[in-house]
C-alpha cells in the first residue's frame, strides 16, 4: 500500500508541469530542527531542488501560497525568502517533520496570540490536506497514528504482542487491575510528553505504580499497563518498508521503569534485529494508518517475546545513527528522492 497516493487529498489536478523543475523537497519543520540540518545537506549532495519552511519564523518570513480551488486547483506556488519558487509539480515529497507554532514578540497581546495559534493550526491542517505528492508522512496520517491507545488496539488486530492495558478513572477496576498484575503496573500518559513549571521542564516519564498511588491516579482518567520485564528494548526504525532495530539496554542497575532515567552516557546501543513475524505485523500497522516512516519501541523478555510499547509516527532517530553508524539518513533521503515507500 503507498500511502502516498492511497491518502492524497480528494481534489482533482491539473498540472502544469515545468520539466526544467525535476525534483523537489519541501521540508516543514523549525529552525531548531537538527534533523533538517542534516538531511538538507544530503539532499544538496544528490543536487535535488530543496526548500525549508520552519513554521515558528512564519511571522518573520512569509511564505507566499496561493491556492485557487474550483473544478480543479489552478495554481499554487510557494516562495520562502531567498530559498526560491516552488510551483505545483508532480516530483513533490514533502517532509512533514515537526512544524511548531509561531514565535511572537513580547507586546503582542493575549487575545491576539490566542487567535493567531489557533488560525496557525487551522490553516496549517488545510494546507497540508490540499498539496497532493508524496507526504512523510501524509497529515491525516500522523494525527490519527498519534493516539496511543489506538496504537495498542490496532496492534492487537494485526498481530504484535502488546502489554495487559487498562484505561479508567474508577479506582476499583484500577485496584483489581493492580492485583491481577500482581503489583507491576506502569503509569503512561496519553499524549503529554513535557510540562513547563516556571523556567523548569519536566518530563513526563513512563511511572511504576504502588497500591498507594491508585486513589490519586483515578481522580482523572489514566493509562495502565502490565508492566514487562526486559532484557533490553527495541527501537525500531521504519523507512518506507525498510525495517531497522537497535537494542538499548542500561549500563547501571536502574530501577526506574523507563530508560531514559538511567542518562544517555549509561546507555548502550546496538544493532538488532525484530522477528520477522513482528516486522511482519508492524509494517501491517503502518500500512493500517497509511505512514510512510515511524520510529516504534518495543519490550524484549528473556524468553525473546517482543512486546510493542508505542508507535511515534514523526520520531527521532538521528542519534541512532551516531553511536550505531547505521547510515539511516541516506535510505531517508532516498525515499524522498524516489517519491516512494522503500521495499
Amino acid at each position: 500500500m503507498d500511502s502516498g497516493s492511497s491518502l492524497a487529498p480528494a481534489i482533482q489536478v491539473k498540472y502544469r508541469k515545468d520539466e526544467s523543475m525535476g525534483k523537489v523537497v519541501l521540508v516543514i519543520s523549525n529552525t531548531q530542527d537538527a534533523h533538517v540540518d542534516i538531511i538538507g545537506k544530503k539532499i544538496e549532495e544528490r543536487g535535488i531542488q530543496w526548500i525549508r519552511w520552519d513554521t515558528d519564523s512564519i511571522l518573520k518570513r512569509k511564505l507566499g501560497y496561493g491556492l485557487e480551488a474550483g473544478d480543479f486547483l489552478r495554481e499554487a506556488s510557494f516562495e520562502i525568502a531567498s530559498r526560491g519558487i516552488l510551483k505545483e509539480n508532480p516530483d513533490l515529497s514533502i517532509w512533514y517533520r515537526r512544524p511548531t507554532p509561531p514565535v511572537f514578540s513580547a507586546e503582542v497581546e493575549p487575545h491576539v496570540k490566542d487567535y493567531i495559534l489557533r488560525e496557525f493550526d487551522g490553516w496549517l491542517s488545510n494546507m497540508c490536506l490540499s498539496i497532493p505528492g508524496f507526504w512523510v508522512s501524509p497529515y491525516s496520517s500522523l494525527q490519527q497514528s498519534r493516539s496511543k491507545l489506538h496504537q495498542i488496539l490496532a496492534a492487537s488486530k494485526v498481530g504484535l504482542l502488546t502489554p495487559e492495558t487498562l484505561v479508567t478513572d474508577r479506582s476499583d477496576l484500577a485496584k483489581e487491575f493492580w492485583d491481577r498484575c500482581k503489583g507491576r503496573v506502569v503509569a503512561k500518559a496519553f499524549s503529554v510528553q513535557n510540562v513547563e513549571k516556571g523556567e523548569e521542564l519536566l518530563i513526563i516519564n513512563t511511572k511504576r505504580v504502588g497500591e498507594q498511588d491508585l486513589p490519586e491516579l483515578v481522580r482523572f482518567p489514566c493509562m495502565l499497563q502490565r508492566e514487562i520485564k526486559t532484557i533490553h528494548e527495541l527501537r525500531v526504525v521504519v523507512i518506507g518498508r525498510r525495517v531497522f532495530s537497535f537494542g538499548i539496554r542500561s549500563k547501571i542497575e536502574t530501577a526506574d521503569a523507563d530508560l531514559r532515567l538511567a542518562g544517555f552516557q549509561n546507555l548502550e546501543h546496538f544493532e538488532a534485529s525484530l522477528s520477522q513475524s513482528s516486522e511482519k505485523a508492524l509494517t501491517c500497522l503502518l500500512d493500517y494508518y497509511g505512514l510512510s516512516f515511524c520510529s516504534a519501541d518495543f519490550l524484549v523478555t528473556s524468553g525473546g517475546e517482543e512486546f510493542f510499547v508505542d508507535l511515534n509516527p514523526n520520531g527521532q532517530w538521528l542519534w541512532l545513527e551516531y553511536v550505531t553508524g547505521v547510515s539511516l539518513s541516506e535510505h531517508f533521503v532516498t525515499m524522498l528522492e524516489e517519491g516512494g515507500l522503500l521495499r
